[in-house]
């Protein structure tokens, strides 16, 4: 096409467009670490202690189990304090694995798996705001306690994800009268961040007991990943995939093949999917490719801890540990995709600050990430910048 006045603006566009996209695409093959700061006094990695840092990396909310402190890097470069305030039983979210920041950091989702999943109590969707360190309850019924000795009928809100800054997807499992052995439906729902009545996107069994352990939404937010476990139909059992807005999930593993996941996370990308799930010693870390199905460990050798997904991509970086070990100490690690060799960045004794390895910890937007340290140094965190 020959250039004319007309269709000028639009090649400048398309060529700003070309120019801003291949800026985007980083080359993680080359990616280093730049720098790296200690914060002291950070007790993370066990129990209601935790440090969750947000989506863009300029704050870190710190549950200590008694407090909250909202931190962010000072004009001197260390951090610094921004507000503390103590917990209460209103607003402290216990175990912290599964408390999600917003896209754009204004809110926390509340945790529900430790309540939910294991303990097998009534959870909400709720949400916290790191400004005023209070919470508010999207979906309250009314109900509280166990579903374990008959009661009901209730509704068991878990597993919640951002859609976007303003739209909220969850599991709902609806509990009869008599509990959840009497069986109930189970549904994708929606709500909206800023309240109102929560939707029905997909029901995913319509009489069932606890199937679904994992869930997850695409960056995009046009995707939702689940696991679905049923003991006597292996045919049934596996990882799924739903199209928001389509009738028809897509099986893309059996659980043969999969395990039984904690937890799922999609690539910046949307072409992979990982999967966490427990074991004695760390997690069971593996990616399944959403093209071709093969289903790769994260390291074939290394005991992982902890796995974050690159901000943009399909980058993996990942925490190897090993107290038993001393041929295998361990360190941080970045593969420039699933599968491809991984390069030491930081070798020693690291854990992600949320225990413990069931959710990716966070690689932020600005390329930084923090790490707890393990050992004499016990105790405080790593912040660490990464880039070429």
């Amino acid at each position: 096409m020959t250039p004319t006045l007309r269709n000028l603006p639009m090649l400048v566009l398309g060529i700003v467009a070309a120019l801003c996209g291949r800026a985007a695409a980083q080359d993680y093959a080359k990616f280093r670490v730049l720098d790296t700061k200690v914060i002291e006094d950070m007790w993370t990695s066990a129990g209601q202690k935790a440090a969750l840092l947000s989506p863009d990396g300029s704050r870190v909310l710190h549950l200590n189990g008694s407090e909250f402190c909202l931190l962010a890097p000072s004009q001197m470069g260390s951090w610094a304090k921004v507000a503390c305030m103590q917990s209460t039983p209103d607003n402290s979210p216990g175990e912290a694995a599964d408390m999600f920041w917003s896209p754009a950091g204004s809110h926390l989702l509340m945790p529900t798996y430790t309540y939910g999943l294991e303990f097998f109590r009534d959870t909400d969707i709720r949400l916290f705001d790191p400004a005023t360190f209070t919470v508010r309850n999207l979906t309250e019924d009314g109900f509280a306690g166990s579903f374990l000795d008959g009661k009901g009928p209730a509704n068991l809100d878990i597993l919640a994800h951002w859609i976007d800054g303003d739209t909220i997807a969850f599991v709902r499992y609806a509990v009869p009268d008599g509990g959840i052995k009497q069986g109930g439906s189970t549904s994708l729902m929606t709500i909206e961040a800023g309240g109102g009545d929560p939707r029905v996107a997909f029901e995913i069994a319509s009489k069932s007991s606890f199937r679904v352990w994992a869930m997850t939404v695409s960056a995009d937010g046009k995707q939702v990943a689940y696991s679905l476990a049923d003991k006597d139909n292996a045919d049934r059992a596996g990882i799924y995939l739903l199209k928001l807005g389509e009738a028809t999930p897509k099986r893309v593993a059996a659980m043969s093949d999969a395990g039984q996941p904690a937890s799922l996370a999609f690539s910046a990308d949307g072409k992979f999917l990982l999967l966490l799930g427990r074991t004695a010693s760390g997690i069971d870390a593996r990616v399944i490719d959403l093209a071709s199905g093969e289903i790769v460990p994260v390291d074939l050798v290394q005991n992982v801890v902890g796995v974050a997904w690159s901000p943009t991509g399909s980058a993996l970086a990942y925490i190897t540990y090993d107290r038993a070990n001393a041929d295998m100490p361990g360190g941080l690690f970045l593969a420039e995709a699933p599968g491809k060799p991984a390069r030491l960045l930081i070798g020693g004794g690291f854990f992600p600050t949320v225990c413990c390895g069931q959710q990716p910890f966070t690689w932020a937007s600005n390329d930084t990430m923090i790490i707890a340290q393990m050992g004499d140094k016990l105790g405080s965190v790593l912040f660490v910048t990464l880039g070429q």
